[in-house]
């Protein structure tokens, strides 16, 4: 599946594990209306949208793109609040703030009663957490378990889940994989830095730095 990394004003493109030509570029000419320097990006599927899109987002503000139309819209969700990554697992999208995350409506920004929660009790398996669990686990950078947030996420068609935290990325669907951090160029070849945002579609992934 071709997958997308940003990193501050610029957009990273993979397919097959490759870069793409013509990549890296700048985030505002792959996708128009949509300014540098996001926090986070999610891709939403046309049966929860309406359309295949993505949505951006840069402090309080929504940049909600149509892929096939080339145009973006702009959208305020005071109730979600800013989200330093995001995520679309099981046809359910996520908006994390620090270690915590909410889960919210991809038209209408609502989040539903019981958030927020803390990631390490839902996505990544860390010792002693878990549902009812509540006692903290402290690291650095490379522990998946730390305080430390991620700075973006990413998943794909074929169920994987990926973090993005200071020049690293984690397997968080894989109890083996998820224990240890890679180099990002281990996996996307070329790709250095921290990312800022990250998702899939099309058989793509995008990175923005």
């Amino acid at each position: 599946q071709p997958v997308g990394c940003l990193q501050g004003e610029q957009v990273w493109a993979y397919a097959g594990g490759q870069l793409r030509p013509g990549f890296p570029r700048r985030v505002g000419d792959e996708f128009p209306g949509v300014p540098g320097g996001v926090d986070a990006a999610v891709e939403c599927h046309p049966e929860e949208c309406g359309g295949e899109t993505v949505l951006f987002f840069k402090g309080d503000t929504v940049y909600s793109f149509d892929l096939e139309l080339r145009v973006t819209k702009l959208r305020t969700w005071p109730g979600l609040g800013p989200c330093d990554a995001a995520l679309r697992w099981l046809e359910r999208y996520y908006c994390l703030q620090g270690t915590r995350f909410q889960r919210f409506d991809p038209l209408t920004g609502e989040v539903p009663p019981g958030y927020p929660r803390d990631l390490r009790d839902y996505f990544i398996p860390c010792p002693g957490r878990g549902h009812g669990q509540g006692n903290a686990s402290w690291g650095d950078t490379g522990d998946r378990c730390s305080e430390t947030p991620f700075q973006a996420l990413l998943s794909d068609d074929t169920g994987r889940i990926y973090a993005f935290r200071g020049g690293l990325s984690f397997r968080l669907d894989s109890h083996r994989d998820g224990h240890h951090a890679w180099p990002l160029a281990q996996t996307w070849p070329g790709l250095e830095g921290e990312v800022d945002a990250a998702f899939a579609w099309d058989g793509r992934t995008y990175l923005i730095q």
